[in-house]
């Protein structure tokens, strides 16, 4: 029987503060994507894997567990650790350092990310100093209990994914993912109140 219980963290190369550690718990895996193992000092952990081709970031110097990717590959770090965690059984994954930035591409990208990740059954939040977001999908049989809980306790917004998205690498541009604020007295968002 699989556990439903695994969690993990992944730390991507997006500067995090002090204040993200609240995301952590006792027991998390941990793994560090190229410069994100930075972060992990800043949170005050050590990463259990870290993995990358390190093109924005030196390889580290350590004796913990490491993959080293090719330059030239189909995955970002971020989306092989993710597939790397999501092939081992992790049911619930956090993902720090994975917005905002000078490059919108790699936010987008990171969504990508979490889009794979809940269309593989995974209950995935993204997470920096101002924004939580959660993937609620059509077939997850939870998600409008989810999205009422999230809404009840302190998110404002959540993405909703169409019916038929297919997840990958790439956003297709002909599919709309959109951003809705929830109802003030219902605490779920528009689409689902239809």
């Amino acid at each position: 029987m699989q556990d439903l219980t695994k969690r993990a963290v992944i730390l991507s190369a997006m500067p995090v503060t002090p204040a993200l550690s609240a995301y952590l718990q006792p027991g998390d895996t941990v793994v560090a994507c190229d410069a994100g193992y930075r972060n992990a000092a800043v949170l005050g952990i050590q990463p259990d894997l870290i993995v990358g081709d390190f093109d924005s970031a030196p390889k580290p110097e350590t004796t913990g567990d490491m993959i080293i990717l090719p330059h030239v590959k189909d995955d970002t770090d971020t989306h092989y650790a993710a597939k790397w965690l999501c092939e081992r059984g992790y049911r619930h994954i956090v993902m720090l350092g994975a917005l905002g930035g000078k490059r919108m591409e790699h936010t987008f990208s990171n969504v990508s990310t979490a889009l794979y990740l809940a269309s593989n059954g995974v209950d995935v939040t993204l997470a920096d100093e101002h924004s939580e977001l959660h993937i609620l999908c059509p077939s997850d049989p939870l998600g409008s209990r989810k999205a009422a809980n999230i809404a009840k306790e302190r998110l404002d917004v959540s993405f909703r994914v169409p019916a038929g998205w297919a997840a990958g690498r790439c956003i297709d541009s002909r599919r709309v993912l959109s951003i809705e604020r929830c109802n003030a007295d219902t605490g779920l968002p528009p689409w689902h109140q239809q």
